[in-house]
This record gives C-alpha cells, sequence and structure tokens, in this order.
C-alpha cells in the first residue's frame, strides 16, 4: 500500500512523505496539526506499550493538535453475535476480555467472480477504560469516543433493517483526543 501511495505521490505531488517504521521506533518527526491513527493502539502488547504509542503520537502534534484514531470497539465483543459477514468483517474475542487479550480480525472480500477470500490477523483487545488512560497519561485531553454512523444513502441503499446489527454492535470506534 505504501509503494502504490508513493507511485501517485510521484504522479501527483502533494507533499507527502510516506514512512514504514515500527512505532516504537518512530521518535519526534515533526509538529503536526493531525495525527490519523488507524488500528494501531489493538497492536500494543499491554497497557505499558499502549502508553507509548500514546506518548509517541501526541509528541509530533503542536500544541492544540487533533488526534483522531479508529480501533476495534471495546464495548462490542463479537464472540456471541453472528451476522456480521454482510459487512466484510468478523471479529472473534473471548468472553470477558482483559486488556491485552487475543482478538482475530477477519476481513471477508469478494474477489471479482463473487467468491470469498478471507484475511484474518490478530491484535488486542483493550476496553475504553484503558485508552482512556493510555491517552490521558499520555498528556491528551478531552478524549472522547464516537460510534460509527450510517450515512443516509447507505441508509437508502440497504434499508434501515440490514444496518440495525452494525448499529447495535458497532465493530469499530472512532477516538478524539487533543494535545
Amino acid at each position: 500500500m505504501v509503494s502504490l501511495a508513493r507511485s501517485i505521490e510521484e504522479q501527483r505531488p502533494c507533499g507527502i512523505e510516506y514512512l514504514v517504521t515500527n512505532v516504537y521506533d518512530l521518535g519526534v518527526i515533526g509538529s503536526f496539526d493531525l495525527v490519523v491513527s488507524s488500528f494501531l493502539l489493538h497492536y500494543a502488547p499491554d497497557r505499558e506499550n499502549l502508553l507509548e504509542m500514546c506518548r509517541i503520537i501526541h509528541a509530533n502534534l503542536k500544541p492544540g493538535g487533533r488526534l483522531i484514531s479508529i480501533n476495534d470497539h471495546p464495548d462490542s465483543p463479537c464472540d456471541s453475535v453472528s451476522g456480521f459477514e454482510k459487512y466484510g468483517e468478523t471479529k472473534l474475542i473471548a468472553p470477558a476480555a482483559e486488556d491485552g487479550a487475543k482478538l482475530t480480525v477477519t476481513f471477508i472480500i469478494p474477489d471479482e467472480d463473487g467468491k470469498e477470500q478471507r484475511v484474518s490477523f490478530d491484535c488486542n483487545y483493550f476496553s475504553r477504560e484503558t485508552l482512556r488512560w493510555g491517552l490521558e497519561a499520555a498528556g491528551f485531553r478531552d478524549v472522547r469516543f464516537h460510534d460509527p454512523e450510517v450515512s443516509p444513502a447507505g441508509q437508502e441503499a440497504f434499508g434501515r433493517d440490514y444496518w440495525q446489527l452494525f448499529l447495535d454492535h458497532p465493530l469499530h470506534v472512532y477516538i478524539e483526543g487533543h494535545s
């Protein structure tokens, strides 16, 4: 994906530099107004590493800067809920999960012939309280969690009933914080 992004940058320059590195090795690379973190925090193996990730993100924000992060939803363990395949994803988590519990996420990708390809990976579960703790201990303020919503166009295309499971048990959460 980074190679593709770099080739697009060469064709239509936007001044974007793409880095591939372990987050723990990133250090301070700049002072940004906005940091977007997509499915990063759930790769911390434990609370201490989660805190370190949050500190590194915070260190790369200007005062008053903003973090937007998407992560697996901490309040929707889907081990006892089925039917998410229609949204292209499943998530298996141990009942009564504790921080650091292994989480298996599977993306369901249809190919051109209508056959499914499944891509699975493991990450780690963290409670809402632990995510908030890590961000606030790193210096973030006004930490907020936002559930996903379905656009009017999405509701019109598929109907409200189609989305009800997704709305009742969202797979993802958006986290916002300010430096």
